[in-house]
């Protein structure tokens, strides 16, 4: 069991990979952003981090899929007790703002707020 679920982090980071060499930003962009709970379930919150950080580096543009890695960047950055992390939820919120996406609106609100208020996210129910 264990190698089977090596082998699909392995999988995971060759996919990502793929995607970042053949400038497939979006979907870079939203790969590691569905990914940003499995590596912080996993705490591999460093992973996360540098995956959405090299996703964002490639993809530029006001998508959806941009203010998503956005948010999911902020709200590891909020574990890590990193300064950006409210930078990333400010700008996560104004590129949902621009698409006129209210669910990225409301979560970069929540991301942003969590650090300002030196919190940070908790997988709790």
């Amino acid at each position: 069991m264990a190698g089977s679920a090596s082998h699909r982090t392995a999988t995971t980071r060759a996919a990502l990979a793929w995607t970042l060499e053949h400038e497939a930003a979006e979907t870079a962009l939203r790969l590691a952003t569905n990914l940003f709970w499995f590596w912080y379930s996993r705490g591999d919150r460093r992973e996360g981090e540098r995956w959405l950080g090299a996703a964002l580096a490639r993809g530029s543009g006001g998508t959806t899929a941009r203010a998503d890695a956005l948010i999911a960047a902020a709200l590891v950055a909020t574990v890590l007790d990193c300064a950006a992390a409210v930078e990333l939820a400010e700008e996560g919120l104004a590129v949902s703002r621009a698409c006129g996406y209210a669910a990225g609106s409301a979560r970069a609100l929540l991301a942003s707020a969590a650090r300002r208020n030196g919190r940070g996210i908790s997988t709790a129910p």
